[in-house]
């Protein structure tokens, strides 16, 4: 039998209002479905989505496996283990994908079998609101080395913008980090500076459901910063175990502060709380040192001296400087 060219990997845990859409918005597409390969992985859902999904499994190659809820990271391993696609696509069971996505999706990878990595801006929906929005925009599809597309601060926060080669992706052994909120800020950087070349498309393949009620900020525990903090320290991790020209190091560390500045962003209004208090008095010396090492010639000849002297604030005071940088 024919492998699928492209395996794409839904993890399903309550999502019973979204996950007829987000199916339907595959098998609606004009594209020979032997091409691809479904893999739903319930991951122990309490409502009544895998009784859709079961109106689906009577289309081509489409398989249904079942955890113990476990989240949203073993789940996604889960999948990739029994994937057979040459490419693999993450997508999330409360979105869906644009009209004739996968016709797009297909020609370019077909078009160009040395790129590791095809990258779709993200078309940010807000239901609520009646709005949508593009979280990246470039005037035209753009072939660039990975850690360029990752040193030019393009978005790389979401595995679900990411059509990943899959023996590539098996090669790097990056897998997603089990019971980590925020897993794809750790999956994202890591992929993308060990890719050769990605693709990134002008338009948007893929629809990104903003729910508000669910939001981080408005959801903040103390674990979502302490997971933030564990990322940086393992982005750290694979800095000093795989980058080693000089440049590159100093580029990646400037790169994953933001993971540190995230600890605070997301405590919203929260950032005042006890909860959040604790959390910093935990991790303050931690922090301010990760911004002492920023604190280089280095710095200053490849970023300005702008960017010096913000660190510098940020070493002396990174709340503070956190608070009144962003108007908290």
């Amino acid at each position: 039998m024919k492998e699928p060219f492209l395996s794409i990997i839904i993890p399903v845990y309550n999502v019973e209002d979204y996950i007829e859409q987000c199916l339907a918005s595959i098998y609606s597409q004009d594209i020979n479905f032997l091409d691809l390969e479904i893999i739903i992985v319930d991951d122990g859902t309490q409502d009544k989505s895998i009784a859709t999904v079961e109106n689906f499994l009577n289309f081509p190659n489409i398989k249904l496996i079942a955890q113990k809820n476990s989240g949203l990271s073993v789940a996604r391993n889960n999948g990739l283990e029994l994937a057979k696609g040459k490419y693999v696509w993450f997508v999330d069971s409360d979105d869906w994908l644009i009209e004739n996505s996968l016709n797009v999706l297909f020609e370019s990878l077909k078009k160009f079998p040395e790129i590791d990595i095809f990258i779709t801006p993200l078309k940010k929906v807000y239901p609520s609101k009646k709005i949508s929005e593009l979280d990246l925009f470039i005037d035209h599809n753009l072939i660039v080395k990975g850690k360029n597309y990752l040193f030019q601060r393009f978005p790389v926060g979401a595995a679900q913008r990411f059509i990943i080669k899959r023996d590539f992706l098996e090669k790097t052994k990056i897998k997603f980090y089990p019971q980590l909120l925020h897993e794809d800020a750790l999956f994202g950087p890591q992929l993308i500076y060990n890719a050769n070349l990605v693709l990134v498309f002008k338009n948007a393949l893929y629809n990104y459901r903003i729910r508000e009620s669910g939001s981080i900020m408005s959801s903040w525990r103390a674990k979502n910063s302490f997971d933030l903090i564990f990322i940086h320290k393992e982005l750290v991790n694979f800095l000093n175990q795989s980058i080693e020209n000089k440049i590159d190091r100093v580029k990646f560390l400037n790169l994953i502060h933001q993971v540190i500045l995230m600890s605070f962003r997301f405590a919203g209004e929260k950032i005042d709380s006890a909860e959040f208090e604790e959390f910093y008095k935990n991790q303050r010396k931690y922090i301010k040192r990760q911004f002492l090492i920023l604190l280089t010639k280095d710095t200053v000849a490849i970023f300005g001296f702008k960017r010096f002297l913000k660190y510098l604030l940020y070493y002396i005071s990174p709340l503070t400087t956190f608070k009144i940088s962003n108007k908290f």
